[in-house]
Formats: C-alpha cells, sequence, structure tokens
C-alpha cells in the first residue's frame, strides 16, 4: 500500500509540474478598452465611431498599459483625442470606469492610462529575456469572438451617459449586460497558448525595437494585451502580427510582442513608478522526492493485484483535477445595481429589455428599432462597387450614407463574413483586405496588411495602412479583384 501511495503521489507532482498557474487574479486584472469618439457632422445627422482594444492593470492605482493604436488616432500619432471607457468583470460583477490618458510612446506602440478606484491584482514584468521553444499565453479581447450584431459604438455612447448623468467615474453595469449572454461575453477574455519562436529586433517608427516572436493565437481586439510565462509574469505586451507580402512565404503571419525590457525603458522615460519588475523568472513546481523504500520483512506476505487499484488511483487524481478546473470557472450568484436604468429613462429607454435591444439594434416593442438623440439612420448619397473576380464572376455591391453612419464612418472589405462589413469572396482577397472611410465629402481607402496589396487606379499602396483618396469612376484592384466605384 505504501509504493501505491508513492506512485500516485508521483503522478499528482508530475501533473503540478505541467501546469500553468496562471489564476482568476489574473484574469480581472485584463480589462476590455472602449475609445469614444467625439461626436461628427454628417451631411445633417450626428455620428460617432468607436475602438476598442485590451489593457491590463499593473499598479495598484490603476494604472493600466496598451497598445499606443488603441488609445490614439493612428498607429504613429502621439496624441488621445477619444473618450475612454474600461469594462472590467471581477466574478460576476461587471463595472464600467471612466480612464484618463497617462503616457504613450509610438515608437514603441506603448500607452498607460488611469482608471480611479479600479481593483485587482496588478501582473509583475520579468525583464529576463525568455527562451525560446518556451510556453506563453495570451490574454485579452479578440474582435472575431464579438457578435457583430452589437453596436461597440452605441454600448460606448450608453455607458458613457451613464457615467455622465451619476456625476460617477465608475459604475456597477452587471444588471444592464447580463441580461444577454452576448453583451455579458463581452467582458470575458479568452486565453490561446503558444511558445516562443525566437526573439528579434524590428525597426518600428523611429526606432530599433526589441520583439518576442511567439505562436499565440491573436487576433485585432487581442492588442494591448499581456503575453504571460505559465507563472502569469508578463514577458511582453501583444501587438500586431506582420503578414509577409511577396515570395515563396507570402501570407504567412509572424506574431509579435513587445519585450518587457523596452516596457522598462518607456516607464523609466515616463517618470512612471509603483510597477511590480522583477528578473526572478517563475519556475513550475518540481516534483517531491519520494520517501525510501520500507525495509524488506521475513514476513512472506501474498501480494495484491495492484493493476485495479493503480487504474482507480489514477482515474480518480484526473476527476480531482478536472474537479479544480471546473471550479475555478464555476459562476456565482449575480448581483448588480438595478437601479441603473433609471438614467436611460430620459432617453425613451423604459426598461432592461429595452436598453439591450437597442445596443443589439433588435426591435423595440413597437417593431421599429429603438433611436438614440445622437444617432439616426442616415439618408443621403448612395454609391456602387461593380465587381469583376479573378474567375470572371461579375456582381455588384450597393454602399450608402447610412452604411457608412452606422460604421463609424468606415467599411470593412475583404473575404472574411465574420470579420468585414462588405463580402469579396476571392482566392486572392485577403479575410480584412482593405477599409474605405467617409471623409467628410469624400473618401479614403486604406490597405490592412493584405496578402497581395491593394491598388488604386492600378497604383498599388506603398505601405499597410496608408490612407490613399478614393473616388466615384476610380477602380479599386483587391489583389486580382476589380471594383469601379459609381
Amino acid at each position: 500500500m505504501k509504493r501505491l501511495l508513492i506512485f500516485c503521489s508521483l503522478i499528482f507532482a508530475l501533473a503540478l509540474a505541467g501546469r500553468a498557474e496562471i489564476t482568476e487574479e489574473h484574469v480581472a486584472a485584463v480589462v476590455r478598452i472602449l475609445a469614444l469618439d467625439a461626436p461628427k457632422q454628417v451631411g445633417k445627422q450626428i455620428t460617432q465611431g468607436s475602438f476598442m482594444g485590451t489593457g491590463f492593470i499593473v499598479t495598484n492605482d490603476g494604472l493600466i498599459m496598451t497598445n499606443n493604436h488603441v488609445i490614439a488616432s493612428e498607429l504613429q500619432n502621439a496624441d488621445h483625442p477619444f473618450t475612454y471607457l474600461v469594462l472590467q468583470k471581477v466574478g460576476e460583477k461587471i463595472t464600467v470606469y471612466r480612464a484618463t490618458f497617462v503616457a504613450q510612446d509610438p515608437n514603441a506602440d506603448l500607452a498607460v492610462i488611469r482608471c480611479q478606484g479600479i481593483k485587482a491584482t496588478p501582473f509583475q514584468f520579468l525583464t529576463t529575456p525568455v527562451q525560446r521553444f518556451q510556453d506563453v499565453y495570451s490574454l485579452g479581447f479578440p474582435g472575431v469572438a464579438d457578435d457583430y450584431h452589437i453596436s461597440i459604438t452605441k454600448l460606448a455612447i450608453v455607458l458613457d451617459k451613464m457615467l455622465t448623468e451619476h456625476g460617477a467615474t465608475s459604475l456597477d453595469v452587471t444588471d444592464v449586460l447580463q441580461q444577454d449572454n452576448l453583451l455579458k461575453d463581452l467582458v470575458v477574455p479568452t486565453s490561446t497558448k503558444g511558445t516562443v519562436e525566437r526573439l528579434t529586433d524590428i525597426k518600428w517608427v523611429n526606432e530599433v525595437v526589441p520583439y518576442i516572436q511567439h505562436s499565440c493565437d491573436i487576433r485585432g481586439g487581442n492588442s494591448g494585451g499581456p503575453l504571460l510565462n505559465g507563472g502569469g509574469q508578463v514577458v511582453g505586451v501583444v501587438g500586431d502580427a506582420r503578414v509577409n507580402p511577396e515570395g515563396e512565404h507570402k501570407g504567412e503571419q509572424s506574431r509579435l510582442a513587445l519585450q518587457t525590457i523596452r516596457v522598462q525603458k518607456f516607464l523609466q522615460t515616463n517618470g512612471i513608478n509603483g510597477c511590480n519588475i522583477t528578473n526572478q523568472a517563475w519556475t513550475p513546481p518540481t516534483a517531491p522526492t519520494p520517501p525510501p523504500a520500507p525495509a524488506p520483512t521475513p514476513v512472506s506476505i501474498p501480494k495484491p493485484n495492484l493493476v485495479p487499484i493503480i487504474i482507480a488511483a489514477s482515474l480518480a487524481v484526473a476527476v480531482a483535477l478536472a474537479a479544480l478546473l471546473i471550479t475555478l470557472f464555476k459562476a456565482r450568484r449575480k448581483t448588480g445595481m438595478t437601479g441603473l436604468i433609471d438614467s436611460a429613462k430620459g432617453q425613451g429607454i423604459n426598461s432592461l429589455s429595452q436598453l439591450v435591444r437597442y445596443v443589439k439594434h433588435s426591435p423595440g416593442t413597437n417593431g421599429s428599432p429603438i433611436s438614440s438623440p445622437n444617432l439616426s439612420t442616415l439618408q443621403g448619397g448612395t454609391w456602387k462597387l461593380n465587381v469583376r473576380t479573378s474567375a470572371g464572376k461579375t456582381f455588384q455591391i450597393p454602399i450608402s450614407e447610412a452604411m457608412f453612419a452606422n460604421n463609424g464612418s468606415r467599411l470593412v472589405l475583404g473575404r472574411s463574413r465574420e470579420l468585414c462589413d462588405l463580402v469579396v469572396e476571392d482566392e486572392t482577397v485577403s479575410r480584412q483586405h482593405v477599409d474605405i472611410r467617409k471623409n467628410g465629402n469624400g473618401f479614403i481607402v486604406a490597405d490592412r496588411n493584405s496578402s497581395n496589396g491593394t491598388a488604386v487606379n492600378g497604383v498599388f499602396n506603398r505601405k499597410p495602412f496608408e490612407a490613399v483618396p478614393f473616388k466615384p469612376g476610380d477602380t479599386l484592384t483587391l489583389g486580382e479583384v476589380k471594383l469601379d466605384f459609381r
């Protein structure tokens, strides 16, 4: 029996040694950032746009780290023109906070904002370089996981109005978001696992910056989230993926995270104190040394059949580990403040169900959408894209003023129905290929780091995300697809 106990303890110790120690405390310190643009006049109507990304808490006084392109108007700009809202989920409680700008560095794509009163155990930065083949984990809010029937802009507007009307910097919005799983899941971060592929230096804006190339699956909304080792220490800040535009490896992605040694430089340059920084890396628990075997006895004792006992003990250990994981994610009783909906009554919203339908674009009780005082369906110009695919197929894509207004003055074109506003199904078109933006009375287009490039009137883009003028009568080329704008 003693040998059986030693065997089971060794199995359990080996299981512990292989697991990551990333806890619910780490999850609670990862937050969703909503950047709400100022209202703009489009024709006779007022419209607003928004952006979203990931951030993580790094000090006890509410400092949150993210990417600069999450809080700035453009990737390389040193500005911060938006209203910032932060959503945090702790257990079943969901809170919205108003955040303020602290510092930014476009050269390293880093920025920090602050939320007064936000509570979570801050992440610890590890400045010791990671090793090749080491396991790493990404926590964040990828946009592809969100239901695209939900308007992030409308949700941000409603939350901003609630904070303003209560004169508060934070509010419990559990009852507002818990009414619908699609809204509730907006504040549940996803986790992906990968390995370190290599450490590399990349020219970024005006500086050569140290990066980690890794294999974690990341998407647009992951920007600004933490890259963690198995102990939950931050080893990098997740940024954009790079796509090889041409050659033998055309279309291949390199997923990147800024190394923490560059993060430490950013903190020192901006005089930011209070962060937990260490060079002592976490190590996984090791198996305990088994006790010495008992001395042989001259008494002959029949040996029991240990095979079924060992199988049963191993199954018991597996069940215990599964129960532990289930307990970590077990839902708790709902809590929240039901009186928050009163703040929306002045906007013509008289119940929680109406507010949920409004944010989801669902019909109201009278069969028509509940309208926002600042967001009306725009009437005005209409255009069309005459499409010719690489296989010779032709069709039209209609575009209206209302489509721009309802999507933050921007329409994304590509092959993916989940990621794009306008779909062009062709093997030479990337999943997200290009976006068309309404710019006053005109238009601009910007390639979204596509595999096969974008051209206006035959002139291909010089680099991704660069805005190019676009007007009716022009021809847009996506890979081998032609789109005449009329």
